[in-house]
């Protein structure tokens, strides 16, 4: 399997309750935007998250655990 830092199971805990966008993450993990970023681009890198949209306002992305229906 491969390697996923601190940050990224991080994300991945706090994924396991809902589908968030980044603005909700960063305040759930209490990581910086920068941090945050690089974990989340590593975590769809490996298929492991998956990046939708917040129909209520398509400006907004949503990201949720890959294979998990919300």
């Amino acid at each position: 399997m491969a390697r996923i830092p601190k940050s990224g199971r991080r994300i991945m805990e706090v994924l396991e309750d809902s589908e968030y966008p980044l603005s909700e993450l960063r305040e759930r993990t209490g990581m910086s935007e920068r941090t945050l970023r690089f974990a989340m681009n590593e975590l769809k890198e490996k298929g492991m998250v998956v990046e939708g949209f917040d129909f209520r306002d398509m400006r907004r992305k949503t990201f949720r655990l890959a294979g998990r229906k919300i």
